[in-house]
């Protein structure tokens, strides 16, 4: 809160001259506040009975009084308790009188000085697309008029309009309809109670919205859960890493699976073996085997380290925005983890991996709002 300081000073009775007996002087001061003014007066005058008054009036209506004789000082502190509307009137409005011993006469004083307020302030706290949220604070409390809040970036985009008063408010993204292939980089808000200039409050917020994506399901099948076919013989690279290339060199060896599991580990990239463990669907040296035994999932961005069910998806070889490590939103869903590339994910499609599960498990979450978090 911010105060402007105004300074009376009044002297009294000129023959009163600086002497060794002290120097008379009196003056006041008043302090506005957001929530509240203060007001007080000092006189001094050497060998003399004081006496003296202070009110304080807001928008012409007093609402303290304060008097005291022979202090030096009378003060008056007055704290918002309703709420105020911007640019509320404060008038303080005192005198001192008092009898000089010493130079045996009577002198008197007046102080007045007014002030106002400051005007509305707008504070935009925070922000949180996975969170749907939008946290504003208008000030002060008894302040009442419209509210726009916006998101500005290659383009703005209106959130809402409507009348509110101060205080503390929380706004939904209304994600839904968020322009697609937009991107944002500032939530603003603007207030304008009435009889008041219009104020505003901004937060830096970086976000794109990709658009309306297909959110599919890729998993690890388990050999043992519904997966189907003739046993057949395979041969695998017997080495547990990943994305090597000495392909020459690779050691192999032979084992039997189900045909239909096999399938779906090439499908989906990984397969849990019943003796073998995690198998990987070898995409470099298929001249020697189609199947690699790392004994763990082997995603696109290896460095990000193995897949998390639901927490992580796969994009298309080429995206356009996304990359290894990027964090995306999926409303209705949550946020996932760019940590894998699919050739058959499109360029419009999220991928979700979500663990070892069944063989022939197709599971999806439809067209959902997809947008990137810087």
């Amino acid at each position: 809160m911010l105060a402007r300081r105004l300074w009376l000073a009044i002297a009294f009775l000129g023959f009163f001259s600086a002497s060794a007996q002290g120097q008379l002087y009196y003056y006041g001061d008043l302090y506005v506040y957001e929530d509240g003014a203060q007001a007080w007066t000092l006189a001094h005058l050497p060998y003399s009975w004081l006496y003296m008054t202070l009110g304080l009036y807001r928008n012409s209506s007093q609402v303290a009084y304060a008097s005291d004789q022979g202090a030096d000082t009378v003060s008056i502190w007055l704290s918002n308790e309703g709420c105020l509307p911007p640019y509320t009137w404060y008038v303080a409005d005192g005198y001192v009188e008092g009898y000089s011993e010493y130079y045996e006469d009577w002198f008197y004083g007046q102080f007045w000085e007014d002030d106002r307020t400051p005007g509305s302030s707008v504070n935009v706290d925070s922000a949180s697309i996975p969170a749907d949220n939008i946290q504003v604070t208008l000030s002060p409390c008894g302040g009442y008029g419209p509210l726009t809040l916006q998101v500005e970036g290659d383009m703005t985009h209106t959130i809402f309009q409507g009348d509110r008063g101060g205080g503390s408010h929380s706004f939904s993204f209304d994600i839904d309809n968020l322009p697609n292939d937009r991107e944002f980089t500032l939530v603003r808000a603007t207030w304008e109670p009435y009889f008041s200039p219009a104020e505003s409050g901004t937060l830096q917020y970086h976000f794109k919205v990709l658009g309306d994506y297909n959110h599919t399901q890729y998993n690890t099948p388990d050999h043992n859960l519904n997966c189907s076919g003739p046993m057949v013989p395979f041969t695998y690279i017997n080495e547990p890493t990943c994305w090597a290339i000495d392909c020459p060199s690779a050691q192999t060896a032979s084992d039997q699976a189900l045909n239909g599991w096999l399938d779906e580990v090439r499908e989906n990239g990984t397969g849990l073996h019943p003796t073998l463990g995690i198998m990987w669907g070898e995409p470099q040296c298929i001249s020697r085997a189609r199947y690699r035994r790392t004994g763990r999932t082997c995603p696109a961005c290896l460095a990000l380290g193995e897949l998390v069910p639901f927490q992580d998806v796969a994009i298309c070889l080429s995206h356009l925005d996304l990359n290894c490590g990027d964090t995306v939103y999926v409303h209705g869903v949550g946020t996932r983890i760019v940590k894998d590339r699919g050739g058959r994910v499109g360029p419009n499609q999220l991928d979700h991996y979500i663990g070892i599960t069944g063989c022939n498990v197709y599971t999806h979450y439809g067209n959902k709002k997809t947008i990137k978090l810087y």
